[in-house]
């Protein structure tokens, strides 16, 4: 085939790299692989996940059928890794082109960007925050230097957003974290005591 799509099947497969393996058999010597996977780095799960929240749905990123999660960062690390141990087997090595994103912003996100707005600018940081797909085209190259696409995708450099949550509440907040770390160590203590 030319051309292989495998639209959100990734994530649902316990084995995603045999899967792979396996169509490059079926795929021509130009061929590509169109791919699109959920992103785990949406602003809604990121949001919920620091609320203690990670609940399995009927559909959506958390769909209950989903076996693997992928970020733009980590799928692009996965295609490596499948380079690095299978390129001999598949007589080539998958380059790896980000193609996009398809969007959608929940009400609960529109919600923080209203009443939180200088948080929600911190966490849009992350150029997917509000992807709700990250599409990719595979194709193979006779060698892995000539992966050029999958080298730009590796060695790109995020926005480091925690370091800049960090930086921005030193910035606003004065706080003395010995005197909490102090206060916790004895709330712990006098706890452990009456057990």
């Amino acid at each position: 085939f030319d051309h292989i799509i495998v639209s959100d099947v990734l994530e649902h497969l316990a084995d995603p790299t045999k899967f792979l393996i396996n169509v490059v058999r079926v795929l021509s010597k130009e061929g590509s692989i169109l791919i699109s996977v959920p992103n785990i780095s949406n602003i809604d799960i990121v949001l919920n996940l620091i609320n203690g929240i990670f609940n399995y749905s009927e559909m959506g990123i958390l769909d209950n059928t989903h076996l693997k999660f992928f970020t733009k960062k980590s799928f692009a690390e996965w295609i490596s890794l499948i380079n690095e141990v299978y390129g001999d087997y598949i007589s080539g090595y998958f380059d790896c082109e980000y193609l996009g994103t398809t969007y959608y912003i929940s009400e609960y996100a529109q919600e923080i960007e209203r009443k939180y707005p200088k948080l929600y600018y911190m966490l849009a940081q992350n150029e997917n925050y509000n992807a709700l797909q990250l599409l990719f085209k595979l194709s193979i190259k006779k060698t892995r230097e000539a992966c050029i696409n999958l080298d730009k995708l590796l060695n790109e450099s995020d926005m480091h957003v925690v370091e800049q949550l960090g930086l921005a509440v030193q910035d606003y907040v004065n706080l003395d974290i010995d005197a909490i770390v102090e206060k916790n160590m004895s709330l712990l203590e006098a706890r452990l005591k009456e057990i």
